[in-house]
């Protein structure tokens, strides 16, 4: 009974063909994804505030499931806004609704008294 070798499978076009060996090899590691894992990672974000709960909802669904939107960091703030990377912009405005974009400015860049108006819940505008 010396040693056998497995046989190769055929294939639709006939051609015998060796079996894939391990089919979680074909998922990309973290840093081959277009995603960043983290916010910190990116320099330049926007915020994204939605005009309904449904809206809002249909956009994060998008994050899960849209493969170009697959994985995008974000962060919720508020009732109907999420601040997501800015180069991600480009594939909400084709795929989401009802939002509109914002800036957003890191608490660093602000005088004491634009400070007080944040935490007062006062708009900076």
């Amino acid at each position: 009974m010396g040693s056998q070798r497995k046989a190769k499978r055929p294939t639709a076009n006939g051609k015998a063909t060796a079996k894939r060996r391990n089919k979680a090899s074909a998922v990309k590691p973290w840093y081959a994804r277009r995603w960043a894992p983290d916010m910190s990672w990116y320099d330049d974000k926007v915020a994204l505030a939605f005009n309904t709960e449904e809206d809002i909802d249909a956009a994060i669904d998008l994050c899960w499931s849209d493969k170009d939107l697959r994985g995008v960091p974000r962060v919720h703030v508020g009732e109907w806004t999420m601040i997501v990377p800015a180069e991600s912009l480009p594939f909400f405005q084709k795929k989401a609704r009802n939002f509109t974009v914002k800036n957003v400015i890191s608490a660093g860049d602000l005088s004491p008294e634009e400070m007080a108006k944040v935490r007062r819940g006062e708009s900076l505008d």
